[in-house]
């Protein structure tokens, strides 16, 4: 006696693992795992935080493989990718006023990685959202750096005063949003190794010293999103 088993839809879980693997994998394993994903989703479904954060890497994975996009599904996430390049480049934008009038002052600043060395190695800005951008100065410079942002617009709900005042270096980070884009100043890193080893690297029209992506943590991306 025979029965076939009953399709279960997958869980929330299983489906971003299945767009890790149609946004990180070769060809076919990707294919597989956007026809998998494809098949539980529904337009009329609100898309949740976590997803939304891998479709555009996913679409841009899947267009380097020539696989098109041209279903329903597939458009949306297109329309998806194209809202974040919009952000993204406006963030970057932002960020850029922001470094440079942090760089007037006499700071040299640095960018974490963080989301940003993921447009890195893809190559792409549109390929995750950026939240925010977090930048590393000096101790030494971190009240100038505050009221170098304070003055072209970035607003804050935090007491500026601990800020301006060098004896109040201790707070050791400052947040502000910037025409939209949220600023993540850090200091008293000096003695952090990874700032000896910042380079320069281009995202879009920009050029950013950034801290290097570990290569662990991509190594373990990738590990976890391969095909058995």
């Amino acid at each position: 006696m025979t029965c076939d088993a009953q399709w279960v839809p997958p869980t929330r879980l299983e489906r971003h693992t299945l767009l890790l693997r149609a946004a990180l994998g070769d060809r076919d394993s990707a294919l597989d795992a956007y026809t998998t994903w494809a098949s539980g989703f529904s337009l009329d479904d609100a898309v949740d935080r976590g997803e939304f954060a891998i479709l555009s890497a996913m679409a841009i994975n899947l267009t380097r493989h020539g696989i098109a996009l041209d279903d329903e599904i597939g458009m949306r996430i297109r329309g998806i990718k194209r809202r974040v390049w919009t952000s993204n480049a406006l963030r970057l934008n932002s960020a850029r006023d922001a470094i440079n009038a942090m760089e007037s002052v006499g700071a040299d600043v640095a960018v974490h990685s963080s989301a940003l060395g993921v447009l890195l190695e893809f190559d792409d800005v549109a390929v995750v959202p950026l939240d925010h951008i977090e930048l590393w100065v000096s101790t030494a410079r971190a009240p100038r750096c505050v009221a170098a942002l304070v003055a072209i617009g970035a607003e804050t709900e935090s007491r500026l005063e601990a800020y301006l005042d060098e004896r109040a270096a201790w707070q050791a980070e400052f947040y502000a949003t910037f025409d939209g884009c949220g600023i993540l100043l850090r200091w008293d890193v000096e003695h952090d190794s990874s700032l000896t080893r910042t380079s320069a690297m281009p995202v879009g029209a920009h050029s950013f010293n950034v801290v290097p992506v570990s290569d662990r943590v991509w190594g373990y991306l990738c590990q976890i999103t391969r095909i058995p």
